[in-house]
């Protein structure tokens, strides 16, 4: 049996879900650079999951809105106050 080289992914691992989360300190849809991040990192590998957290405002990009493994998560501006 042929040991696997250690910057090979194991079969195992290529099997796995990933997840990665892009967090925008603003309003998502006025952020189209991180949009563009999000939808790359979604395109690159179709077992990986992108979580796009950040302000409700405008909508996103319709590629970002429609692609199966982007979910977009918004937050209240405000919440850290209740944190005080």
């Amino acid at each position: 049996m042929e040991d696997i080289p250690s910057h090979m992914p194991s079969p195992d691992a290529e099997r796995c879900r990933r997840h990665v989360v892009v967090l925008v300190l603003g309003d998502v849809g006025r952020s189209p650079r991180m949009q563009y991040h999000a939808l790359s990192l979604a395109q690159e590998d179709p077992a990986m999951d992108v979580s796009l957290v950040g302000y409700r405002g405008e909508r996103c990009i319709p590629a970002v809105e429609k692609h199966p493994n982007i979910h977009v998560y918004y937050v209240d501006p405000f919440a850290s106050e209740a944190l005080r």
